[in-house]
């Protein structure tokens, strides 16, 4: 914004209590400043409430979650449900490793 310029003031001026610290920090705090002063005004008209600065909580679950857990364990008890897949089936033959024919030829 174009209140981030007022962080240079606060950089240098010797009274800043921001003076001589990095340029983002006085940029941050300059913003602060203004965003706070733009809020209390916004309070005062009636426009923002202290209920916007907290986010929404998340939503109930239903209560019936452990419910459809159980369900699902005597479906599977029962074999009216699809179980997991079958684990995957390894053939037993098995070849050696594989055979490398290289002549080598030394350099002396």
């Amino acid at each position: 914004s174009y209140f981030d310029a007022a962080g240079v003031p606060l950089r240098i001026l010797p009274q800043s209590p921001v003076r001589g610290k990095a340029f983002f920090v006085c940029q941050f705090w300059a913003d602060m400043a203004f965003r706070s002063v733009g809020f209390i005004i916004n309070l005062l008209r009636g426009k923002t409430t202290f209920r916007d600065l907290l986010p929404a909580p998340p939503p109930i679950r239903p209560a019936g979650g452990q419910d459809d857990l159980a369900k699902l364990f005597e479906q599977l008890a029962a074999g009216n449900a699809a179980g997991p897949p079958p684990p995957p089936t390894t053939s037993t033959k098995r070849s050696g490793p594989p055979v490398v024919d290289a002549d080598i030829t030394f350099l002396d």
